[in-house]
């Protein structure tokens, strides 16, 4: 934060505030014939967006985003945002998508400029970005994870969170159908392949570290925190974040520290039950039949592995090969847990899947295709979607769609041929 500025000659000397114990990458200089605009939250903090003078008028969406997460995420956290200004600049040619540097984040112009004439669904991915950079002012500024073998849990986490703070702002969005749709589909896709990565990556060398910025680290560390989060209890949660926090404030936390915050609060297994799902591979196929579930490494190629998981299904944990369970209900509610479901014809018959969410209802058609992709076999899949023809929900028929399209580019027809 600036001081004061003197003006000798053609030189300015600025003096700032001293800054706070950071580490170093989270430092930044902008430079450059900029305009802005500001306004201050409800305590008194100063937020401001800025861009070149030409496209000063774009940035009222994303103040607004800004002034709102920052608040959000005070509350949320518990702690209070550390720095007395969070400036956000939106710069042209910016080869990144964002940079959360402490209190002067940077952003690509088109993650960041919003008119009259933007569509909603790209209104809603600025959205998410300044979000997503607010969340980490906290979660990675305040405490940095201390190697990149836990850059996952910075990414993951703050691709979470974004979700959580658009949801408070924005609850007729419905931004949850969107993250089933989009980061919690992509992360299966990815991790449905062999040659997929566990979400905690032993780095040795600073040469690895591109290879994990992907969606493994960002949407399925999204998604296991996401499953975490319904296992423990949102005041649980809470409070371990907030011991979390306040406990390696300025300073580096790795993974097990996490863990370790929301042991002691929630008194649940935390570490036993995350460690299955950030350092194995892969993600489990739970078969579902009358009276008996089972469960299996889910791949396209499929392959005998003896890899196991905890899998929450009716309030409880279920870390067997198979047992025998009577599911009476849809196993995944909200699709909060990260696997996917293979449910027999009589279950199904069971189950009153028009009364289902639309979460729930597209999930139902996301597993059914991933099965189909595995087994070559697509006749459920599409009577599944027969079933499902009187939806409304856009979620549902997104999902409908984009399986239809895929088929039919796999039968090497023209999808957007008009019939």
């Amino acid at each position: 934060t600036e001081i004061e500025s003197t003006k000798e000659g053609k030189k300015i000397e600025t003096v700032f505030k001293e800054t706070p114990i950071m580490s170093t990458y989270l430092l930044a200089f902008v430079s450059g014939d900029i305009a802005s605009k500001e306004t201050k939250t409800k305590d008194g903090i100063l937020v401001r967006t800025f861009a070149t003078p030409d496209k000063v008028d774009g940035l009222e969406f994303s103040l607004d985003i800004a002034k709102k997460s920052l608040e959000y995420f005070q509350e949320f956290f518990g702690v209070k945002y550390p720095l007395s200004k969070c400036d956000n600049v939106a710069i042209p040619d910016f080869s990144a998508g964002a940079m959360e540097n402490w209190g002067l984040i940077t952003y690509r112009e088109s993650s960041m400029l919003v008119d009259e004439h933007t569509p909603l669904a790209m209104k809603k991915g600025v959205a998410l970005t300044v979000a997503h950079e607010i969340a980490h002012q906290w979660f990675g500024n305040l405490v940095t994870m201390r190697w990149w073998t836990d850059l996952w849990l910075n990414e993951g986490f703050a691709s979470w969170v974004e979700y959580l703070a658009l949801d408070h702002i924005f609850p007729e969005w419905k931004v949850w159908e969107d993250f089933v749709i989009q980061d919690y589909s992509s992360a299966l896709g990815l991790d449905s392949l062999k040659n997929s990565h566990p979400v905690e990556v032993d780095i040795n060398d600073p040469d690895e570290i591109r290879s994990i910025f992907d969606a493994i680290s960002y949407s399925k560390g999204a998604s296991v925190i996401r499953m975490l989060f319904n296992y423990i209890g949102e005041k649980d949660f809470r409070k371990g974040l907030q011991h979390y926090l306040k406990t390696h404030a300025y300073s580096n936390a790795s993974t097990e520290d996490l863990w370790t915050s929301l042991d002691k609060v929630s008194q649940k297994p935390v570490r036993e039950f995350m460690g299955v799902w950030t350092k194995q591979t892969g993600f489990p196929l739970l078969t579902v039949e009358k009276n008996k579930v089972s469960q299996s490494r889910f791949l396209l190629n499929p392959s005998r592995t003896r890899d196991l998981w905890p899998i929450p299904l009716e309030g409880k944990t279920f870390s067997e090969a198979k047992a025998h369970i009577e599911i009476r209900d849809y196993p995944n509610p909200g699709h909060n847990g990260f696997f996917v479901s293979k449910i027999s014809e009589d279950v199904i018959g069971d189950m009153d899947i028009q009364k289902l969410g639309p979460i729930e209802q597209a999930g139902l058609i996301q597993d059914t295709w991933m099965n189909a992709k595995a087994d070559s076999s697509c006749e459920y899949a599409l009577d599944m979607q027969m079933k499902l023809k009187n939806t409304d929900s856009y979620i549902v028929w997104q999902n409908i769609l984009g399986n239809t399209s895929e088929l039919l580019y796999l039968l090497g027809e023209d999808s957007t041929k008009k019939a």
